[in-house]
């Protein structure tokens, strides 16, 4: 049938034909098809369908540009239901944005969140404008719109997300700018990470962890500061070597005259180090400690293993 170019239905064969090509996942075939199809019937009534579907091929195949030139191409046309001319302009915004035309995408984004798409497109765009105002430094505007997303247009897969970057825009503002972080906004940032950490799957264990115990820090909360740090540094191989991080707990020992528990902290870290100045930095922390359980014989013991001069004064 296809082969006579007299055929009434050659028109609605080779449209379909591409039609069935593509959902038996014959990507290539599918866009032959289409390529025929358009070529030899460019005023066809499934042209724009037929645009339509090879824009999504397009799209899959991460050919910004030229899924773009076919969803616009679709949209001037304007003759799809209201909903395919929905979803072309959702298809068109993130070409648009991961071909990294930010203004474009992002009037399209604003378009299609004060249109009747469906919830889930929105949630979507909403919370990508979320990370994406976050990581422009924004970070009020950016809790704006993870809050939009959970309250105005919940995703089950999204919510989760959104609050974790909700507490991650709060402790960015703690960061750079502390004056103008009121406290109950930390605590819903602590309480923000801790609902993270109880999920099977959570968004970033290790983030959340350390981000909750410097923030548990900041608010005094000592002993539950040292447990997300404990636990980073039990987990995680990096932390486990982080000697700025170990000094931090062992600090916070020391702080109550806890010399023993510090130094556990000091040792710890100090059979994992290779590096020589680091090494030291643990090793004048742990004879100090030892200085104040008055065990001469210790820190004698301790000598030989320092690669420096000893001097007493160091220890108090």
């Amino acid at each position: 049938m296809l082969e006579d170019p007299g055929s009434n239905y050659v028109e609605d064969a080779l449209y379909l034909k591409g039609v069935i090509y593509l959902q038996l996942g014959a990507d290539e075939k599918s866009h032959q098809n289409f390529d025929s199809f358009l070529k030899r019937f460019p005023k066809s009534k499934n042209g724009s369908k037929a645009r339509y579907f090879k824009g999504q091929l397009l799209f899959k195949e991460k050919l910004w540009q030229s899924a773009i030139d076919q969803f616009k191409r679709v949209l001037e046309a304007n003759d799809l239901d209201e909903q395919k001319n929905l979803e072309a302009k959702n298809y068109l915004a993130w070409a648009h944005y991961f071909q990294g035309n930010v203004k474009e995408s992002e009037k399209l984004f604003v378009e299609l969140l004060e249109s009747n798409i469906g919830v889930d497109y929105k949630s979507k765009i909403s919370f990508q404008m979320g990370v994406d105002t976050h990581k422009k430094g924004d970070f009020r505007k950016a809790i704006n719109w993870f809050e939009y997303q959970i309250n105005k247009w919940p995703h089950k897969g999204l919510n989760k997300e959104s609050r974790f970057w909700i507490a991650e825009s709060i402790y960015m503002i703690q960061q750079k700018t502390p004056d103008d972080i009121h406290a109950r906004e930390i605590e819903r940032a602590i309480a923000l990470y801790t609902s993270d950490l109880k999920l099977a799957a959570p968004v970033n264990i290790r983030v959340s962890h350390y981000h909750r115990g410097w923030l548990l820090l900041g608010l005094e909360y000592k002993s539950e500061a040292e447990k997300d740090f404990r636990w980073l540094q039990k987990n995680d191989s990096g932390f486990a070597k982080d000697v700025d991080l170990t000094i931090v707990r062992g600090t916070l020992f020391e702080n109550e005259k806890q010399w023993v528990a510090a130094n556990d902290v000091y040792m710890t870290t100090l059979q994992l180090l290779t590096m020589t100045e680091e090494k030291k930095r643990l090793h004048i922390k742990i004879v100090r400690n030892l200085y104040q359980l008055k065990k001469c014989s210790s820190i004698l013991a301790w000598k030989p293993k320092l690669d420096l001069t000893f001097n007493p004064e160091e220890t108090e």
